[in-house]
Formats: structure tokens, sequence, C-alpha cells
């Protein structure tokens, strides 16, 4: 007969693992019945509100009583009595955000169209990564409700990591009410260099403002363009540095239109009136299919040519992005 031998790792480690999960699942489930305790109440007039039930089903209305056990929670079908033990969450929303019986979230990409900002500024804490064509990483954080800050790089295939695009974006919001914001930021990139002893950079300075709401607005915007190129002199040994700037700004204009709960169309549109022969206004449209945390935009962009016998690019160049809000 085998020894029969005690497994290692036993006594109190066994029983560490179950203790620590019980306590965070208590704290989870006293944190969720908290915030249900402090939404637990008859809301105005203006808004109705979101139960989650312990079962996993969602009801829209509005509370209009409450007892010490159960709550009257009146909805287009009629009045419900629910356990106030089965209450998961209450969420309450302006009632104008119902759309024939179905909560319209708020527009979770309302800072941005393609590649513009719009007015619009991050609420503090919250923010957006987003990958351009897969090759372009970026991300975006609203540091106070005025202040915002993003960043991103370029990962083309094969190209060594200090040799790709780098760029900033910090920007400051000016006006911020309901239907109209303004903010104004700068552009800084680091373009794709080949020669080590060689550094290209490129920018805008911008300002721009937004007119309309979280679902149907127009955004305008102008700005300078530059350039500076840094580079070592093999005589000397010494970096020197050239500057240059735009005599004439550029504009852009553009908008978004929310028809459908998760489906918008959007337009991001720009004038470059220093391009002598070549592309003066970029074109570009498209769909945006979202959710209240993740978004696909999926456009076309027309490069519409000076030359008159030039023929524009049609349905133009395909354009993809998407983003993570948070």
């Amino acid at each position: 007969m085998k020894t029969l031998v005690k497994p290692k790792g036993g006594g109190v480690k066994s029983w560490l693992i179950p203790i620590v999960l019980l306590i965070c699942l208590s704290s989870v489930y006293a944190r969720q019945s908290q915030d249900s305790s402090d939404n637990l109440r008859i809301p105005d007039t203006d808004n109705v509100q979101i139960i989650q039930t312990s079962t996993g089903a969602t009801v829209i209305g509005r509370i209009v009583e409450i007892d010490s056990l159960e709550v009257d929670f009146e909805t287009y079908m009629g009045m419900l009595r629910i356990p106030i033990s089965d209450i998961s969450s209450i969420e309450e929303i302006p009632k104008d955000a119902l759309k024939d019986g179905k909560y319209w979230f708020p527009n979770p990409n309302a800072t941005r169209l393609f590649f513009s900002p719009t007015g619009r500024m991050q609420k503090r804490g919250s923010g957006y990564f987003a990958d351009y064509y897969v090759l372009a990483p970026m991300a975006a954080y609203g540091v106070t409700d005025w202040f915002g800050i993003g960043g991103g790089f370029s990962l083309v295939p094969f190209i060594e990591f200090y040799k790709q695009a780098l760029y900033i974006m910090p920007r400051v919001g000016i006006i911020q009410r309901e239907k109209f914001a303004w903010c104004g930021g700068v552009l800084l990139v680091k373009l794709p260099s080949f020669e080590e002893d060689q550094i290209i950079g490129a920018g805008i300075a911008y300002t721009t403002a937004t007119y309309g709401t979280l679902d149907a607005n127009v955004t305008a915007g102008t700005g300078y363009g530059f350039t500076t190129d840094s580079y070592k002199d093999s005589t000397t040994n010494q970096w020197n540095f050239e500057y240059s700037g735009m005599d004439l700004p550029m504009f852009m204009v553009g908008g978004e239109w929310r028809f459908a709960r998760r489906v918008s169309l959007v337009s991001e549109n720009w004038i470059i009136p220093e391009i002598e022969e070549g592309i003066p206004v970029l074109f570009s449209y498209g769909a945006r299919l979202f959710g209240e945390q993740i978004s696909v935009d999926i456009g076309f962009i027309v490069p519409l040519p000076v030359i008159e016998e030039d023929i524009p690019i049609f349905p133009g160049i395909p354009y993809v992005d998407f983003v993570y809000n948070f």
C-alpha cells in the first residue's frame, strides 16, 4: 500500500484564495447596493430611470412611490412593483434621451470627427484609444474639463521604431456649453526619417468650434501649418535648424448627424490654399458605427484637384479607424 502524502500548500494557504474572492465579491455587492440606494428616489418630471434587476432584466420608466420593501415603477406598458432587494442598479437620464421607447446613450465620439477634433473637450478622467488604418495607434485623455492631451505613433512594418512618425496633441477648451464649444490646440509631428543625421517635423496650430447637439452638429476650424528640418552638418558636426510657416491658413468644415441609435454620418473637409498644383481640397465622408464604448469609422477620402482636366478619385481612398472610449 502506498503511503498517503499530504499535499503541499494546504492549511491556511488553501483557504486564502476563497477568502480573498469572498471579500472582493462582498465589496462589489456592497458598492452596487450603495449605488442603488443613492439613486432610489422619485425623479424630476424631465428625467426617467433605467433599472437593472438581479435577474438581468432592464426596464425603463420612473419611480412614482417607494416603501420599505418595494417601489412602484411606471413604464409605458403599465405599473410594475419591483422589490428593492432585486434592484442591482438605477440610472437616471433625461427624458429626451428616449426615442421610440429606446435609450439613446450619449454620443461617445463627440470630441472628434475623423482626424480633426471638434470644439468639445473630453471630461476629466475620460479618454479613448484609437487606431487609424491599423498602423497608427493613438490615445487621448482629459486631464481636466478644460485641458486634454493626446499622442501616438506609426507602426510601419520593417522600419525601426526611432524612424517612425511620432506626434502629440495638447489642446485647451475656451468655451464649453451645451450647444456651442470652442477650443484651441497644437499638433506636433515628427515625420518618419530615413537619415540618422536629419529630423523632420511638421505641425499645425489650430482652433475649432462646434455648434449643435451631440447627435447633430457642425464644426469649423482654421490653423496655420509649419515644418521644421533639423540636420547635422558633416563639416562642423553641429545641428542646424530650419523653420518654415504657411503664409495663408488652412480651413476645415465638417459635421456629424446621428440618424440611428448606433449609426451616424460623418464628414470632414479641408481647404489647403498654399498647395500650388495638386490637392487643395480634401473631402471625406463615411459612417460611424458605435456602442457606448467601441466605435468603427468607415469612409472615403476624395482629393479634389486644382487642374480641371484631372478627374477626382471616386468613391475615394478607403478610410477606417477603431476607437475604444473609456
